[in-house]
C-alpha cells in the first residue's frame, strides 16, 4: 500500500472521527498530544538515520550500500512525518476554540504540547543542520568524484597522443632501407 493510499484512509478516518458530534472535545485533546509524541519519535529515527549518514559521508571511502540504506530507511519516516503533519492540523482545527477559551480547564494538557512542541523544534533544526551538512559533504564528494573522472580522462587521452606520436616517431621508411643495402 502506498503512503498516498495510507494518508488518504487516515483522512477519512480522521474526518469521520472528528465530525462524530459524541465524540468529547478531551479526546481531541488527548490526539494532539498523541501526535506529537510519535511526530517526536519519528523525528528521533530520522534523526539517526542522518547521524549515519554524517558517519558515511565522513569515512575514507563512502559505502554506497550502506549509504542507499538509510536513505530507503528515511523515505517512510518522511512519508510518517507528513500523515502526522496532516492529521494534528485536521485535530487542532477542530479544538483550537476549546484551547482557546478554556485555557485554564486545560493548563496541564497545553503545558504538555508547548512542552512537546519545543522538544520536535529542537530535533527539526538538529536534523535540518546536519542534512545541510551532509548535504554538503556529499556535494564535495561529488565534486572530488568529478575531478578524479577528469584527470582519469586527461590522462588518458595525455596518453592516447603519447602512442600515436610514438608509433609515428617509429616508422621506418622502407625505401631507406632498401636505399642502403
Amino acid at each position: 500500500m502506498s503512503a498516498n493510499s495510507n494518508l488518504e484512509n487516515l483522512r477519512k478516518s480522521l474526518k469521520r472521527y472528528l465530525d462524530d458530534p459524541q465524540r468529547d472535545k478531551t479526546a481531541y485533546l488527548s490526539m494532539l498530544e498523541t501526535t506529537l509524541e510519535k511526530k517526536k519519535s519519528v523525528l528521533k529515527k530520522l534523526l539517526e538515520e542522518t547521524e549515519k549518514q554524517e558517519k558515511l559521508l565522513n569515512a575514507d571511502e563512502l559505502n554506497f550500500d550502506e549509504f542507499e540504506k538509510t536513505i530507503t530507511a528515511k523515505t517512510p519516516l518522511i512519508s510518517d512525518l507528513e500523515t502526522l503533519d496532516e492529521g494534528f492540523q485536521m485535530v487542532y482545527d477542530k479544538v483550537s476554540d476549546e484551547l482557546k477559551y478554556n485555557r485554564l480547564a486545560n493548563r496541564e494538557l497545553i503545558s504538555k504540547l508547548q512542552k512537546l512542541i519545543e522538544e520536535i523544534a529542537g530535533l527539526g533544526s538538529r536534523l535540518q543542520t546536519l542534512e545541510q551538512k551532509n548535504h554538503d559533504n556529499m556535494e564535495l564528494l561529488v565534486s572530488s568524484k568529478r575531478q578524479g573522472i577528469k584527470q582519469v580522462k586527461v590522462s588518458a587521452k595525455t596518453a592516447n597522443m603519447y602512442y600515436k606520436n610514438m608509433a609515428k616517431v617509429n616508422v621506418v621508411d622502407s625505401s631507406f632501407i632498401d636505399k642502403k643495402q
